[in-house]
């Protein structure tokens, strides 16, 4: 097994210092642990991106969390999407030029449906109900809303953008063969210079009725994570929403390679493992394989140490 097939270990909050965004490990070799870290960017860093776009689960799994099935004077109340839809979306158009594109997916008999509300702006965030998908879906397909999204939303964008994909469920192997394919194609047209890089970030939400479905969601997750293209463009992340500290999180790989404007150096096991006058937000370094943590210093702001859980 080549060393970009070895699957990444991740270090999730609480064990993560507040200081990284990002933080996964992997075994290369008997002697050898890469490490790679993203420096947590800063809330009010903003953003000025072509379009943003989120997605809202429509499939019938969801019909609970949206308190769909309630008499509508008592609706609103129930809706436990509404407040994290209004307040995602709100955030993603103050750094995309105030407009958001929304749409439900996973709509229709087989849940390949896609139910678009349009591009919004702030104000008329605030003001519109998130109440649900027209035709709730029989399944949970997510590769139409993203060629929906890279086929007509995000064509002819002259920067980057992102597109937050909000789901409580895991999509079929049929499914996750076609998104792996269309992912591939969306690096080819980014390498090529044809498209600007369509950021995809799937936020998984958990319910009560998805609770013995985590395990399974997790390990789509982690496949699209351990995507690697040969172009080496990146076009996934994936976030669970009781995990984030902030929204400010869905940026992380939008960063990893912008300066940080700090020097400083890394250590591990009393060895220099990396040394730059200009650390980028997104850090890589190799370890000793038996290294249980490193410790980066910041020219300026001291040593912050991560253990490698």
């Amino acid at each position: 097994m080549s060393s970009d097939q070895i699957p990444w270990v991740y270090v999730k909050p609480p064990q993560r210092i507040e200081l990284l965004g990002e933080v996964k490990h992997r075994l290369v070799s008997p002697s050898e642990r890469e490490v790679e870290i993203i420096v947590k960017p800063d809330e009010s860093l903003g953003f000025e991106l072509a379009l943003a776009a989120l997605a809202l689960d429509g499939s019938r799994s969801m019909l609970r969390a949206y308190g769909a099935a309630l008499p509508k004077m008592i609706r609103r109340k129930q809706n436990t999407v509404h407040p994290i839809a209004q307040d995602l979306s709100t955030f993603l158009a103050k750094n995309s030029r105030n407009q958001c594109a929304i749409a439900y997916w996973a709509c229709g008999d087989d849940g390949s449906e896609i139910e678009p509300v349009g591009i919004m702006g702030s104000s008329d965030i605030q003001s519109y109900e998130f109440a649900g998908a027209q035709n709730w879906g029989g399944g949970t397909k997510v590769t139409p809303i993203v060629q929906y999204f890279w086929e007509q939303v995000f064509a002819g964008t002259e920067k980057q953008g992102i597109a937050v994909i909000l789901t409580d469920g895991a999509w079929d192997d049929e499914d996750n063969e076609r998104l792996i394919e269309f992912t591939e194609v969306m690096c080819q047209e980014v390498a090529a210079g044809q498209r600007q890089l369509m950021k995809c970030v799937i936020v998984g939400l958990k319910t009560k009725d998805n609770e013995n479905e985590v395990e399974r969601i997790d390990a789509r997750f982690e496949a699209l994570n351990n995507y690697e293209s040969p172009t080496e463009i990146d076009v996934w992340d994936t976030k669970w929403v009781d995990e984030m500290d902030g929204w400010i999180e869905l940026f992380f790989e939008l960063v990893k390679e912008w300066s940080l404007g700090i020097g400083g150096f890394v250590e591990a096991q009393g060895q220099r493992a990396l040394q730059q006058d200009a650390f980028d937000f997104g850090i890589k370094f190799s370890v000793p394989a038996n290294a249980t943590s490193f410790t980066i210093h910041l020219d300026g702001l001291g040593d912050y140490t991560q253990e490698l859980g």
